[in-house]
């Protein structure tokens, strides 16, 4: 009936047979490869139901299957009367194919550079900053990391802000003081400035010709001291290259170099040079390193390191045993070393745990590193010593990003006979100044620092050997002129990190030393920390003043007073956080510090009297106070507080507030801030496509709860604990015929937390690629209570896969998202989870991608950086006095039974795998097994390998290449 109606309009059929459409649905049924499986009724009406949603080109549609269907007896004598519009067709298919074809690949192209260019847009609106300074003066300073994706690296811009005592009332003042940022050198290490402002440290590194005659060159560490606020370079040290390895700058983990309280000294932390060694055939006279009768070990002579003959290529020795994921090019076995800018001398601190075993080994001793110099007299130092095999507990290193579970304890060091030294500029015949010619002083600067680095024995027998005294006096005045021993100060503490003096009172005679603490510890990768406090008189501590402040948090409801404050519904759920600010301190009495409290991270004020801890809240966005997330970046007593607020659907801002607003005596803080814009402008990612002066957020963002009544029971977990999900919505996502598809994201971890800040990744899905993204903080998740986190290991490919599962039919019955189009993404643990539920729930996702996913546990346990991960987490325990793969049959078997890999073959979800091939916390071997698995089975995939990235992927090109990767492949299949 139908196609005897439309063959009386030949005329249409001709004006439809030109039409650019009509070509493209033409060429799109010609590039059928079996034209044969169409001979069937069933066939024809697919392909009748497919066009009658283009009623205007469904006569030339059918036309065009003429030849497939003259077997068909009904519908040959309606293709017979078309024949005028077959002879156009044929004539002109070629040319209309053609078309099609360049359209395609014109609206390809069109949209690849659409999402370069909105992921520019979003990348360039993220804001990262580092070493918050303010000065006395009222000056701050802070460095941002922004993207460059064309280079593939980070570049570097150093900002001055006059804050005028937090005296401005408007925004803009604040933009007519602004100063355009300045861009840093890449051979710029880190910059220092003193506490005052008033001298700024800056380590560089320098490439030099070895000499004159040839082109060969060498890397040297040069520290540079300006003065007067900045204003004056009085003086370029050459540090000692022959004492020490590459310099440390790691806030992550081991901290930088730090201050005393003249602002004459720097401490720094750098690698232990490794233990000399040989090979067997080398001779035994060999650039004098050894004596000759050939004995392992043996001496060049007095004052000399041990040479390891055959120790090449010995694990200890000749190669070392890294600290795993993002150390792994850097030495195990860490030192502390002073340098007293005024007179350009360097010496190491020698009275250190495990100093004495570093010369033959490198697989005992400690790692030493967050050094701070006691405030009352300046001759001590307080720094962190992880085990690093000269303990009990650590049989085998283990990788330490992101696991804050290592054993560390906080010690003590007096260097005030070191520091004396330092003071005695009569210990070198040179003096050396910033302007003279570097090639000329290089010998010079390097002897001088090398002498003052040595041991006090080796600079007797130096001394000895010049004519100096001998014998029994010089032995006596040797140990008189060594500092006394160092001590723990945190016996009591399995954990004990990031150690700070308050500001000293009793005319400078009194400090209070505080540090992040933990009894018992934790097994897992993360959990709550208390807060401890240990009073300093004098230059020395009193250990009967120890306390804890803040102690681990079991239950945020149960354990906190019944008028202690909430956010997000609950009330402080403990100390998450992994390092408290550099200078944090409001007064002798208050600290401010950044934690996770449930899915936001808010700056909290504590008491360091009574412990109370207080929210800082403010209103600068129109959004509710609890969904925002603060950082405190800086504290200055007097000129106030910097900090930086966002949230997933608003950009970052930088605020300043008056310390008065911050000391309140009050139960809740409310504070006005004044907003910096100057530093928020973004800054282009790539010079691919120009970007605005304000990037705009065509989304919104909200949390939704599901309490326990609404998930699966987990064992040990009170009732009072909802599961969060921050939901990030496009904002057409209120028309109901334009719902979004949804991305759910479980995060890694599994003991971390998807704060509800700004994340330009998700933004870019959300924002540009109009998809609602929900960051689902499973049970696991760290902010919620010490409970929360011990609820899941043991039972990870469960309990986390079924809060996952809830939280996603959840939002399928909301209304919110179109249920029939839902995918999954996650990293890491996030991966393990994508594997698991598209393999448990195959039927639930559409689309999966992952980025180096765990899939196969008793795999994993002997590959990775962390083997006590598999064991924590699958089976809720780990022996840490031992190490040992897993032995027996039940071990493994329970391993197998919470990987995904058993439940690929259950998978029909097409799945875009990710691999950072340096990776060595998840194998690129994990990633590989699903992908080849799921290709096996004729699952659609896609592999993406970077060969310089690790765990993160986190290089700046393979960033932007995998996300951009991500969102076209959610594209294709949702």
């Amino acid at each position: 009936m139908l196609l005897h109606k439309i063959n009386k309009k030949k005329d249409l059929w001709v004006m439809l047979s030109t039409s650019r459409f009509s070509g493209f649905c033409i060429s799109s049924i010609r590039t059928l490869k079996d034209p044969a499986t169409l001979l069937s009724w069933r066939s024809l009406g697919a392909i009748r139901l497919l066009c009658s949603r283009f009623l205007f080109c469904l006569p030339l549609v059918v036309a065009s299957l003429q030849p497939l269907y003259r077997t068909v007896g009904d519908s040959q004598r309606s293709f017979r009367t078309s024949s005028l519009v077959l002879a156009r067709r044929e004539a002109g298919s070629e040319m209309i194919e053609g078309y099609s074809t360049n359209l395609r690949e014109s609206r390809l192209r069109q949209t690849i550079q659409e999402d370069a260019k909105a992921y520019n847009e979003y990348a360039s609106a993220a804001l990262e900053l580092m070493d918050p300074h303010i000065s006395d003066q009222g000056l701050c300073t802070v460095i941002r990391s922004t993207r460059d994706i064309d280079q593939n690296k980070r570049r570097r811009y150093l900002y001055h802000i006059p804050l005028l005592g937090g005296q401005q009332k408007s925004d803009d003042n604040c933009n007519m003081l602004s100063i355009p940022p300045v861009e840093l050198y890449d051979n710029i290490l880190s910059r220092i400035p003193s506490p005052s402002g008033r001298k700024v440290a800056i380590f560089r590194e320098e490439i030099t010709k070895e000499s004159s005659q040839t082109t060969s060159s060498k890397r040297r560490a040069v520290l540079e001291v300006w003065t007067d606020y900045g204003n004056c370079l009085s003086r370029r040290i050459l540090l000692p290259e022959s004492q020490h390895g590459k310099l440390i700058f790691d806030g992550a983990t081991f901290g930088g170099p730090s201050w005393n309280r003249d602002e004459t000294v720097l401490v720094y932390v750098a690698e232990r040079t490794a233990p000399s060694t040989a090979s067997f055939f080398d001779s035994p006279n060999y650039e004098d390193s050894f004596m000759n009768d050939g004995n392992e070990g043996e001496s060049s002579g007095e004052g000399h390191t041990p040479v390891i003959r055959g120790g090449v290529h010995t694990l200890g020795g000749g190669k070392y045993e890294s600290w795993g994921e993002k150390y792994h090019r850097q030495a195990p076995l860490l030192d502390l070393f002073l340098a007293n800018v005024e007179t350009g001398l360097v010496g190491k601190v020698e009275n250190c745990p495990g100093s004495e075993t570093g010369q033959t080994t490198t697989l005992k001793s400690f790692a030493l590193g967050q050094p701070v110099f006691e405030p009352t007299l300046g001759q001590t130092i307080v720094y962190v010593a992880w085990d690093a095999g000269g303990g009990p507990e650590m049989p085998r290193r283990l990788g330490l990003l992101h696991c804050q579970q290592r054993p560390s304890k906080l010690y003590a060091s007096p260097v005030g006979k070191l520091l004396e030294r330092l003071m005695q500029r009569n210990l070198t015949s040179t003096q050396h100044h910033y302007n003279e010619d570097p090639n000329k002083q290089n010998n010079s600067e390097d002897n001088s620092a090398h002498a003052l680095g040595q041991s006090h024995d080796q600079a007797t027998s130096t001394a000895n050997h010049n004519g100096g005294t001998t014998g029994e006096d010089t032995r006596a005045d040797a140990a008189s002129e060594k500092d006394g021993a160092c001590y723990c100060l945190t016996l009591e503490n399995r954990l004990a990190r990031c150690p700070l003096f308050s500001p000293t009172s009793n005319g400078g005679s009194r400090s209070k030393l505080v540090y992040l603490s933990s009894a018992d510890g934790f097994d897992t990768h993360s959990g709550c920390f208390g807060l401890s406090s240990m009073d300093w008189s004098n230059g020395r501590p009193v250990t009967s003043s120890h306390r804890t402040l803040l102690s681990r948090v079991w239950d945020p409801n149960k354990d906190n007073p019944k008028d202690s404050p909430t956010v997000l519904g609950m009330k402080f759920p403990g100390l998450f956080l992994n390092q408290l600010p550099t200078y944090c301190f409001l007064s002798p009495e208050y600290i401010l510090v950044t934690t996770q409290w449930g899915s936001a991270l808010k700056v909290v004020r504590i008491s360091l009297k009574t412990g109370d801890v207080i929210p800082i809240q403010h209103s600068l966005f129109s959004s509710s106070d609890d969904m925002q997330s603060d950082c405190i970046l800086c504290v200055h007593g007097e000129q106030g507080a910097l900090g930086m607020t966002s949230s997933p659907h608003k950009t970052p801002i930088v605020w300043h507030v008056s310390t008065s607003r911050l000391v309140q005596n009050e139960k809740s803080i409310v504070i006005e801030p004044n907003i910096v814009k100057s530093i928020s402008a973004p800054i282009a990612a790539s010079k691919f496509s120009p970007i605005q002066e304000k990037t705009e957020l065509k989304f919104n963002s909200h949390i939704r709860f599901l309490s326990e009544k609404d998930l699966p029971r987990a064992k040990g977990l009170r009732d009072g604990i909802p599961l969060q999900t921050i939901l990030l919505l496009p904002d057409n996502s209120s028309d109901n015929c334009k719902r979004p598809p949804l991305i759910v994201v479980p995060h890694g971890g599994p003991h971390g937390v998807s704060p509800t800040t700004f994340l330009p990744s998700y933004a870019y899905l959300c924002g540009y690629g109009g998809y609602a993204v929900a960051l689902v903080n499973y049970r696991g998740s760290s902010g919620f209570g010490q409970a929360f986190i011990e609820c899941l290991p043991g039972h990870i490919g469960s309990l986390d896969v079924k809060d996952i599962v809830t939280v996603t039919r959840d939002l399928k019955k909301s209304g919110l998202i179109d249920p029939n189009r839902v995918g999954i993404c996650g990293g890491s643990h996030g991966g393990f989870l994508t594997a698991h539920c598209t393999g448990q729930y195959p039927d639930l996702f559409q689309a999966a991608a992952m980025r180096n996913p765990v899939t196969n546990l008793p795999s994993m346990s002997t590959a990775t950086d962390i083997p006590d991960w598999v064991f924590v987490e699958a089976l809720g325990k780990y022996d840490w006095m031992t190490y040992r793969p897993p032995l027996s049959q039940e071990e493994i078997a329970a391993f197998w039974s919470k990987s995904p890999i058993r439940y690929v073959g259950n998978v029909k979800t097409p799945t875009l795998v990710a691999l950072g091939l340096q990776d060595l916390r998840v194998p690129p071997s994990q990633g590989l097994e699903w992908y080849h698995s799921l290709r096996s089975s004729r699952t659609r995939t896609k592999l993406l390998m970077y060969e310089d990235n690790d765990h993160a992927i986190g290089g700046t090109s393979a960033e932007a290449d995998v996300w951009v990767n991500i969102k076209r492949w959610f594209d294709e299949h949702l």
